[in-house]
């Protein structure tokens, strides 16, 4: 159990811890006096520090996050196969082949002999 007043650890039969006692013998308060004592707190070990971890427990952490990694990678590597697959096949399919400076197309009318 813990002191209602301060938090120490305490016996289960008491309230509060002999500091928090030999302070409010300091300061008494009569009986007509109406105090609200306050429901025990429950102890969350999340809020007043976690555990170490087993040696087995990190190991298994260690794993699970190399086979994140590996799966992240894995997907980064087939997205890079296949865009340059993309990228082929639309290179490989483009109309007319041209040469450097030839990428224009011009209509010229046919020149019509003249009668003299």
């Amino acid at each position: 159990m813990h002191c209602l007043k301060c938090g120490r650890e305490i016996k289960a039969t008491e309230v509060f811890c002999p500091e928090c006692l030999a302070e409010g013998s300091r300061y008494p308060v009569s009986r007509e006096t109406p105090v609200s004592i306050p429901p025990r707190p429950v102890y969350d070990p999340d809020r007043h520090g976690r555990r170490q971890p087993k040696p087995e427990e990190l190991l298994a952490q260690a794993k699970r996050r190399q086979r994140r990694w590996m799966r992240a990678a894995l997907a980064l590597g087939l997205a890079c196969v296949a865009l340059a697959v993309a990228l082929l096949i639309f290179i490989r399919n483009t109309p007319g082949k041209r040469a450097i400076g030839q990428n224009y197309i011009t209509n010229v009318a046919p020149a019509t002999e003249s009668n003299p």
